[in-house]
């Protein structure tokens, strides 16, 4: 009997650790199970693309500030602007390491991750950190690998990543096992990036010697604008579906519209503002001499001088610089001579010259000659154009203009260029000479150049394809001509560093970034910086001119459509 309790004791222990055993064999199976299944959920897609998102955008990071210097640009062909750019890019993200440079003389020179980057940003190390993870749960990623993997220039600052991830996941006991595939496809930007092509210029500059005690290096960020280059032309201003333009003036200038009702509240910086509004209330306003230029809206009224015998042409009144003349009585020598004068002998008396309407108009009197006997005198009625100068400032005369009609600009003020057809000093040259009254009565414009100052102070960059692409401004060809890019890109460049006091020898070059560094002479603009009138385009460069002046090519002012505002184009001086 005890024995048969024995063997039943046995029998129900033995069944007891059987029914433990495949329990816990479930049970870990289970486990290892669950285990495979986070360490997919762990391994997943969005996983694989944030790591190609960080190293990428790292490893353009590192060959954007390797190729910044002139001994270590990228190498370039220019049938292929991509082939340097992929090599590089996988060989940092396979390897840490890319030979694809050269220096100033052609030779090989490599890029090399640090440890700690090749320890963060390369596929092993991503690889190994997975490993390091899986491993607390007795797995292991095995026979992980990149293929098809390919980088293709998409916009003029982003490129296209794909590729192809592989691998297998196991349990130590390799008695589990799964294996994923993953097909990624990734966008990187390189916008904010230092442009490689003006760091590396501005650093061989500063190497010459060259430059001013405060120059420095500029780190000048790309930032991409999908407006074309044709979207920033100056326009003309509109009021009521009409172009305004103006009748008469003289000279040009750039700034703030304020009327002359809100001229009060213009206390600092008055000389930069242009005083608005009809030409009796801007003399009767106490300070209006303080204001750099005006737009008068008043009509300009002309006056039948009331001279006796002879008419002199109609005087103007509510303008600058009117128009009067002043009437005058002399002789002449009688023509034609009598038998006793030689056929060629005549006083030496005076020049006399018709104006545009017919009108007796004296240009030079140089006394009174001597006539030879038997000779006759004349009596000739003149007149001697004048003008009333009441300023040599730049004004025009546009009529009904309203401030309102302005487009809104910095610190939301309202801005305008005007430009006339001729300079004060143009129009002020010589009293007596009838061609001033056509200088002054030429017609002016009005422009809306808010778009493009923004284009040049903001510095953005804009399609271009005679411009150097982002994979050509890596390169040492960065500056080549000749040179089309689907992907080329310009920007302007301001400051005290491009042909401000700075850098004073660059200041005749043009502002376009390539063209800049390529010492290409440029055109004075007006209204851009440094240039937004002829007191400040005639400044020398130093310090009554830090800035210098804004320039661009012939080239550039065809392409940016800037001949209505270009130094060049025959109305108001800009020197």
């Amino acid at each position: 009997m005890a024995f048969l309790m024995l063997l039943y004791v046995f029998a129900y222990i033995t069944a007891w650790t059987f029914t433990i055993d495949m329990n816990e064999k479930v049970s870990s199976d289970k486990f290892r199970g669950a285990a495979v299944q986070d360490a997919i959920n762990q391994m997943s897609e969005a996983t694989a693309s944030s790591f190609l998102d960080v190293s990428g955008h790292y490893a353009f990071y590192k060959i954007n500030g390797f190729a910044s210097y002139e001994n270590s640009t990228l190498k370039y062909d220019p049938t292929d602007e991509m082939k340097y750019i992929n090599s590089s890019f996988f060989s940092l993200l396979m390897n840490g390491s890319s030979g694809d440079f050269e220096d100033s003389s052609g030779n090989q020179v490599f890029l090399n991750y640090t440890e700690l980057e090749n320890e963060t940003y390369t596929f092993p190390a991503f690889i190994r950190a997975a490993n390091r993870t899986l491993s607390q749960a007795g797995l292991e990623l095995r026979n992980a690998n990149i293929s098809n993997y390919s980088l293709e220039q998409v916009d003029h600052l982003s490129f296209n990543l794909s590729a192809k991830i592989d691998f297998e996941i196991h349990d130590r006991l390799s008695s589990i096992s799964v294996s994923r595939s993953y097909e990624l496809f990734q966008i990187l930007d390189v916008s904010g990036m230092p442009d490689p092509l003006v760091l590396r210029e501005t650093r061989m500059i500063l190497a010459s010697g060259a430059v001013g005690a405060d120059f420095n290096i500029s780190y000048k960020p790309m930032f991409y604008s999908p407006e074309s280059i044709a979207d920033l032309a100056p326009k003309h201003i509109i009021q009521n579906a009409a172009v305004l333009n103006g009748t008469q003036g003289q000279g040009f200038f750039y700034g703030p519209a304020v009327s002359v009702d809100d001229a009060s509240s213009i206390v600092e910086n008055r000389s930069d503002y242009i005083l608005v509004g009809n030409f009796s209330d801007i003399i009767a306003y106490v300070n209006y001499t303080h204001f750099g230029a005006y737009i008068l809206t008043s009509h300009v009224e002309e006056v039948d001088p009331d001279l006796s015998n002879w008419n002199c042409g109609d005087e103007e009144d509510e303008t600058f610089v009117q128009i009067k003349y002043q009437s005058f009585h002399c002789r002449q020598c009688g023509r034609p001579c009598t038998s006793a004068c030689g056929e060629d002998t005549f006083c030496d008396d005076m020049i006399i010259n018709p104006d545009s309407k017919g009108n007796t108009i004296v240009v030079e009197n140089t006394g009174v000659g001597t006539c030879v006997s038997g000779e006759t005198y004349d009596k000739v009625d003149g007149c001697k154009l004048k003008f009333n100068y009441d300023t040599h400032k730049p004004f025009i005369v546009s009529e009904n203009l309203s401030v309102d009609s302005l487009p809104i600009g910095p610190g939301s003020k309202r801005y305008v260029l005007f430009i006339a057809s001729s300079s004060s000093e143009a129009v002020h040259a010589v009293e007596n000479d009838e061609s001033n009254v056509s200088a002054k009565l030429g017609p002016a414009s009005l422009f809306n150049i808010e778009e493009l100052r923004d284009a040049v102070v903001c510095t953005n960059y804009y399609f271009s394809e005679r411009a150097p692409s982002y994979p050509r401004r890596l390169s040492s060809q960065a500056l080549d001509a000749g040179i089309i890019s689907p992907f080329g890109i310009e920007s302007m460049l301001v400051g005290r560093w491009a042909g401000g006091d700075y850098l004073p020898s660059y200041e005749p070059y043009s502002r376009v970034d390539f063209e800049f560094f390529n010492m290409q002479d440029g055109i004075k603009i007006r209204g851009m910086p440094g240039c937004k009138n002829p007191v400040m385009c005639s400044k020398p460069v130093g310090d009554e001119a830090p800035l210098g002046h804004f320039r661009v090519s012939s080239d550039s002012i065809d392409l940016w459509s800037l001949e209505n505002i270009s130094c060049d184009n025959g109305l108001a001086g800009c020197d």
